[in-house]
Formats: C-alpha cells, sequence, structure tokens
C-alpha cells in the first residue's frame, strides 16, 4: 500500500484490495472512492443519515396523512352541503306540491260553493214588481 503524505496532518493510502482512498486526517481515518473522490460515509454518519432519512419519510408520511385528511374533511362538508341543498329542494317540491293540491281543492271548494249558490237563488221565490 503506498502512501502519499500530502501535508504534515494529512496521509492518503490507496487499497489495491479495497479498491478505496484511506485518507488519515486529524487522526481519523476516512475511506474515499478514487473514482468519484466522494468520501464514503462512516458507521455513525450512515447511522445518522439513515434515522434523518426515516424521520424525513414519517415527517412526509404525516404530512400526506394530513393532506388526506383535510380532503376527507373538504369532502365531507361538500356533501353536507350538497345533503342541504336536496333537503332544501325537496322541502321546496313538498311546499310546491302542498299549494298545487291546496289550489286544486280551493277551486273545488269555489265551484261547489257557486254551485250551491246557484241553487239557493233558485229556491228564493222570484220577487215581482
Amino acid at each position: 500500500m503506498p502512501a502519499l503524505v500530502q501535508s504534515a496532518d494529512r496521509v492518503v493510502l490507496t487499497s489495491m484490495v479495497l479498491g478505496l482512498e484511506l485518507h488519515v486526517a486529524d487522526h481519523q481515518l476516512h475511506f474515499y472512492a478514487p473514482d468519484t473522490r466522494d468520501k464514503l460515509l462512516t458507521h455513525r454518519e450512515a447511522e445518522q443519515a439513515r434515522r434523518q432519512a426515516e424521520l424525513a419519510y414519517h415527517q412526509e408520511a404525516q404530512a400526506r396523512y394530513q393532506a388526506e385528511q383535510s380532503r376527507y374533511q373538504e369532502a365531507q362538508a361538500r356533501y353536507q352541503a350538497e345533503q342541504g341543498r336536496y333537503q332544501e329542494a325537496q322541502a321546496r317540491y313538498q311546499a310546491e306540491e302542498r299549494a298545487r293540491q291546496e289550489a286544486t281543492l280551493r277551486q273545488a271548494a269555489e265551484a261547489r260553493i257557486a254551485e250551491l249558490e246557484a241553487q239557493l237563488r233558485a229556491l228564493q221565490p222570484q220577487e215581482r214588481p
């Protein structure tokens, strides 16, 4: 494993077995991918990244759940409003139907009254001049 000293506090080693560069800096060993120069995460860093990803996932799931709850509540409100409009229309229809029935009964009653008045006039003695 050839060592390449880059500075007094930094040493770079190339591992042919691992296929990685090993950087020693500030008394810590770090692994790098030689082709991309990307630093590989330590176990602690990987765990922290995993925990952060899980937290973000749960927060996103919670946000999706809350959005779905909002959509459900909006749909529920629309349904209730539609139900109210339907009930109002039903009440109007029933009121109009009652009004039609009352008009028919009133016309029949007025016709019967006119008939009875005619019969009454026919039964009254005629006045002579």
